[in-house]
């Protein structure tokens, strides 16, 4: 909430109204309406629901918001309770840049735009070479307001290294400056700028329409022009080569000025914080150094020189009514691919393999969790992370790997046009796998900044706090802390992700995307089909971590800013794991959804929304958890508890109207419907249907949901709404009662 809570709680009725009627008039709002539809006939509705807004006679104006100039640096620095992260900003202020109309105007823009390509370049090599003293930093340049715009340098540092970020941010920005950009700089961002943006063209037929809504959004608020992927892709073909060196190294020397500078430092309460003078001092000394020029990191060719042997497809079958295939190569990889329109020149991927972290002792997890992300930050073969990321640059694909309690995890998403890199990439994750220091400072440098502050969070500190309840404190559901990720042994995190990605033929590959399947299959023969595989195939490991056994009723007082408490009830349970439980949770879960919505939120205005939801496990045991949470004022909590048992009781008894049953059938086949029309969701359903043999959106899954009776999801609801099986935690601030 921004604002202070004795002005929401004491604002009178008759304050909202004059608010809302100033402010929320027709001449102050527009309507986006995105879509597969008939334009004409969606614009008759529009004209129809809302040509009888009036404009008010006198209306109000605007206020322009005066933010006058100055010569000194003015420096703030604060502290948040419940900040997690330390966050440093240099503003330089300048006159608003006004939206691009015309050519040259955004000609300006792709000049500026370079410009920050290249420098942010410079910096994210620099702070991985150095150890990375920040998660991440940045400098860009765009409107703060409509009557300011500003250079901005802003970065999230480690605690012991807020100085040191800064700095080097600063000593970046200062050497473009100063030294100027090269040409092989400027033509390889180009390059890297017009391979993205044929990317972009070449999937705008198939964008989903809510991203077309920023450009529609930017069109209203900043009067800027919208531009199809396809013209951006013309002007850029037309433009970049007119933009020259000299053009580029002077924009940074125009956005320099010595005045309007404000600098700003954020952090948690518990951290100390550099003062005022140390930070002007860092900015003054970056200023006035005399630089050596840049000298780029050596580029590569190619990920790979050499095509490997290539082996051979052995089998090859379609499963229905998913409409998708399963080869089998022979040297046992099994590889499941759909071709989809869905999203053009798109494709997306997950390589599963049972067994995770089950397999080592509870006091290995964190080397478990940090081995992907070390690896995949430390480059790939002979070739570093700058190299790699430098050689990937303007093409779209990107990968992430997780091990977690029983899978290990490879998944991501790219471009047709940049499939062949793809396949490289994921070939030698499996066959050279690299790590270094680099890699491993920028795995460790993430966390730091989150885990030692995490404890300022109070949602993490719930998360963590239900998360031990709910599983009886068992050694594997006790949060991680960041001195158990920097006890982790360097010599240990390469052997333990050869060990959980050792075996290609152990995982299964499931891809999904507009690709013709005949050009696919020599990339699989030659990627996948020359990987070295073994029989030694693997399953989970049971590590008895178990839901609580008897029902658990606790209060937990936790400071927080505001005056709060956050509710959270939970059923759990063992149950089958099958197709009609999944239809008949997921009736129980609309139905309570509406329940709460109307009786909670709308007739008591209790809280902003209820979560509440549940689903069913499928290993190690069979098990089912349903979840019910909101937020609320503290002194409302017994009141808003009492009224979610009570629907849930209503329901135990079939004391709920069945449009709401009704409702959901409707709901759920317009849902499947789009599902069906995002490849994401139609990859897990091809996952599901090759791990349990039904889909969520199956035909049949349809059907069972459409003859559900209330009679059903009542009994269902009797099954695993069960006082024994109840966990209730409250999370309140303390607080006196009003008696």
């Amino acid at each position: 909430m921004i604002g202070e809570i004795d002005i929401v709680d004491n604002v009178s009725p008759q304050r909202l109204r004059d608010f809302f009627n100033t402010w929320y008039r027709s001449d102050l709002q527009a309507i986006a309406a995105i879509g597969d539809f008939d334009v004409d006939e969606i614009e008759q509705k529009i004209i129809a629901l809302y040509s009888d807004l009036e404009m008010p006679e006198n209306p109000t104006p605007r206020t322009k918001q005066e933010i006058p100039d100055h010569n000194e640096t003015l420096i703030t620095i604060n502290k948040d309770k419940e900040a997690t992260r330390i966050q440093t900003k240099l503003y330089i202020k300048q006159e608003p840049t006004p939206p691009y109309k015309s050519v040259e105007d955004y000609r300006n823009t792709l000049t500026r735009s370079l410009v920050f390509s290249m420098l942010n370049r410079r910096i994210d090599e620099r702070n991985r070479v150095e150890g990375n003293p920040m998660s991440y930093g940045s400098v860009y340049f765009r409107n703060l307001m409509p009557e300011k715009s500003a250079l901005t340098v802003y970065n999230y540092p480690k605690e012991e290294s807020i100085l040191q970020a800064f700095e080097m941010e600063l000593e970046e920005l200062f050497r473009a400056v100063q030294t100027g950009f090269t040409d092989s700089e400027l033509e390889e961002i180009k390059t890297s700028n017009l391979r993205s943006a044929e990317n972009y063209a070449k999937g705008a037929e198939t964008r989903e329409s809510r991203r077309q809504g920023y450009a529609v959004r930017s069109a209203f608020f900043k009067k800027q022009t919208i531009l199809h992927p396809q013209q951006i892709l013309e002007y850029k073909r037309l433009l970049f080569p007119t933009i020259t060196l000299d053009e580029v190294n002077a924009v940074l020397k125009q956005l320099i000025s010595k005045n309007n500078r404000v600098i700003l430092l954020s952090g948690p309460e518990n951290v100390e914080l550099p003062d005022e003078k140390a930070l002007l001092d860092v900015l003054t000394k970056a200023e006035n150094k005399q630089y050596e020029p840049y000298s780029p990191i050596k580029p590569i060719d190619d990920l790979m020189a050499k095509a490997p042997k290539a082996g051979k497809l052995m089998n090859e079958k379609q499963i229905n009514p998913l409409v998708y295939e399963t080869w089998t190569l022979d040297n046992g990889i099994k590889f499941h691919v759909k071709h989809s329109e869905n999203e053009e020149n798109r494709f997306r991927f997950i390589l599963v393999s049972p067994g995770g972290s089950s397999y080592y002792d509870a006091n290995q997890r964190a080397l478990l969790e940090m081995t992907p992300s070390v690896i995949f930050n430390s480059g790939l073969g002979d070739f570093t992370s700058l190299q790699v990321k430098r050689y990937m640059s303007g093409k779209y694909f990107y990968k992430y790997g997780s091990i977690g309690e029983y899978i290990e995890i490879i998944q991501g998403a790219g471009s047709i046009s940049d499939i062949d890199d793809a396949f490289k990439n994921i070939h030698l994750l499996f066959t050279a796998p690299r790590i270094d220091s680099v890699g491993l400072n920028k795995t460790l440098s993430a966390k730091e900044i989150w885990y030692k502050n995490k404890s300022n969070e109070p949602q993490q500190v719930m998360y963590d706090s239900l998360n031990c309840i709910r599983y009886n404190y068992h050694e594997r559901a006790i949060a991680l802390t960041f001195d158990d990720y920097k006890s982790v042994k360097y010599d240990d995190l390469l052997p333990s992700y050869k060990e959980r990605f050792g075996n290609p033929a152990d995982f299964d590959f499931y891809f999904i995307g507009n690709f013709d399947l005949d050009s696919l299959k020599p990339l699989i023969e030659t990627y996948l089909g020359s990987l070295e595989t073994t029989n030694n195939k693997e399953d989970y490991k049971d590590v008895g971590k178990r839901f609580y056994q008897n029902a658990i009723t606790k209060t937990i007082q936790l400071p927080m800013v505001m005056p709060r408490a956050k509710v959270h009830i939970e059923f759990n349970g063992t149950d089958k794991y099958n197709l009609k439980n999944t239809a008949l949770i997921g009736a129980v879960s609309a139905i309570l959804d509406r329940r709460y919505t109307e009786t909670i939120r709308e007739d008591e205005g209790g809280t902003y929304g209820v979560s509440t939801y549940g689903y069913l496990n499928d290993f190690p045991q069979e098990t089912y958890q349903y979840i019910i949470s909101f937020e609320c004022a503290p002194e409302r909590v017994d009141e808003l508890k009492a009224i979610a048992l009570d629907e849930i009781e209503k329901l135990k008894s079939g004391d709920v109207d069945i449009k709401y049953l009704n409702d959901h059938k409707t709901a759920f086949e317009k849902k499947s419907a789009e599902e069906n029309e995002n490849d994401f969701f139609v990859m897990l359903n091809i996952r599901q249907n090759e791990e349990h043999g039904w889909y969520y959106n199956s035909p049949e899954m349809k059907k069972t949901v459409q003859n559900l009776s209330m009679d059903e999801v009542v009994d269902f609801a009797n099954n695993i709404f069960k006082a024994d099986s109840k966990l209730e935690v409250v999370f309140i601030t303390p607080y006196n009662k009003q008696e």
